[in-house]
């Protein structure tokens, strides 16, 4: 579970810590206040595994990626905090960029710390790497510094496990398609930020965990009560993956909104955690399975969802953070009536100060020991009133 973000010269976030992360963070505040660059950071992360740092980076562009890039020498900072159940460990990995005006070549460091114990430490690199040499870093296992390496790497490997397989990440805007022609391919376990597979890991759950594709089939039926079945069609002929939904009246719905679509998207990427895969591509025998951590990230769930179905889609997110399985979920909205539905110590306000840069704040106690004491009000209209920030003037 990650606990902890902290940034440094990210986009607009100059300074900014955001810590004691739970099983449910909200992220609210107004337009372009920095909610997303949070959320960029995290993906970040998972692509410079999934494409490599130097793609990643060359990608977005160091104007991108840097506060005040063209008038800023300072280097970008990037601290992700994890707490590792199985291991009861508290793990910190540092990520350190520094440019020179251009995307690529940039400097690179990282260093990792397990309950605050420094494992491994990084001087500013260049990447990409133009020179090949030999470090001759051998040490024997035996020593401290030897014992310190090899926790290092064991720590690294199940951190770039979790964060390649499950860190299930839907962006700004998603929306996944009602249908998939043969040629279209896209991952069976990790969902694309768009939504874009979200029929792949249907048609795979519905014919390799049959019990799993029926579950979420009943959770979509709880939060929207008018869909009886979700049904994933491919057409023999030309190979064509289509989305249909049955409705409680007895008939296949003509249309699909974007509000089921979204859902749909959603309640996949969380149980794709439970499909058991391969955690390598170079070891069959490990097996990533339900019992591993999962991380599900969700810009504007709520988007076109009625207000009357919310309570009964927050209900369904925390059946599924507080099961058996760890699940952490991480969302943004600008929704008071979705806001209702969590309590203050889940939702982080982000906002812009006056000189135009990301802060994150926690809800002050005393929105609860006055506002909310009673149930008169909730959490959302509480925000209406301008009482903790994060609503644009």
């Amino acid at each position: 579970m990650i606990t902890q973000l902290r940034f440094k010269n990210w986009r607009s976030l100059k300074d900014v810590t955001i810590d004691d992360l739970g099983k449910i963070t909200v992220f609210i505040g107004a337009n372009s206040s920095g909610k997303t660059n949070i959320i960029d950071a995290l993906d970040f992360r998972r692509d410079s595994l999934l494409k490599g740092l130097v793609s990643t980076v060359q990608d977005m562009g160091y104007i991108k990626i840097q506060t005040d890039a063209l008038h800023n020498d300072e280097a970008v900072e990037l601290i992700y905090g994890y707490r590792l159940e199985s291991i009861q460990s508290e793990i910190i990995e540092e990520i350190g960029l520094r440019f020179d005006k251009r995307d690529v070549p940039f400097q690179y460091r990282k260093q990792l710390f397990e309950n605050n114990v420094l494992l491994e430490k990084e001087n500013f690199r260049e990447l990409p790497v133009r020179d090949v040499f030999e470090s001759g870093s051998s040490y024997w296992a035996e020593t401290e510094e030897g014992r310190r390496i090899e926790r290092a790497r064991e720590l690294s490997s199940k951190l770039y496990r979790l964060i390649l397989k499950r860190w299930q990440i839907l962006g700004d805007n998603f929306n996944p398609p009602l249908s998939l022609s043969r040629n279209q391919s896209g991952d069976l376990y990790t969902i694309e930020r768009d939504g874009g597979n979200t029929l792949r890991i249907l048609e795979l759950m519905m014919n390799a965990h049959l019990d799993l594709y029926e579950r979420l089939q009943e959770d979509l039926h709880y939060i929207l009560d008018h869909v009886s079945k979700l049904r994933i069609l491919r057409q023999q002929q030309t190979g064509e993956i289509r989305l249909r939904i049955d409705e409680t009246s007895g008939k296949t719905a003509p249309t699909i909104s974007a509000g089921t679509a979204r859902l749909t998207a959603i309640l996949t990427a969380i149980y794709a955690l439970d499909m058991p895969q391969q955690a390598s591509n170079f070891n069959d025998n490990e097996v990533l399975t339900a019992a591993d951590p999962g991380l599900v990230v969700i810009e504007e769930p709520d988007m076109g969802l009625n207000p009357g179905v919310l309570r009964r889609f927050v209900e369904q997110l925390r059946n599924y953070v507080d099961g058996p399985n760890p699940r952490q979920i991480i969302m943004t909205t600008h929704n008071p009536a979705f806001l209702d539905y969590f309590e203050p110590e889940e939702v982080r306000v982000v906002e812009r100060n006056e000189e135009g840069y990301t802060i994150v704040n926690k809800i002050p106690d005393y929105i609860k020991e006055i506002w909310l004491k009673d149930g008169e009000y909730g959490l959302g209209e509480v925000w209406t009133t301008r009482s903790f920030g994060g609503v644009p003037e």
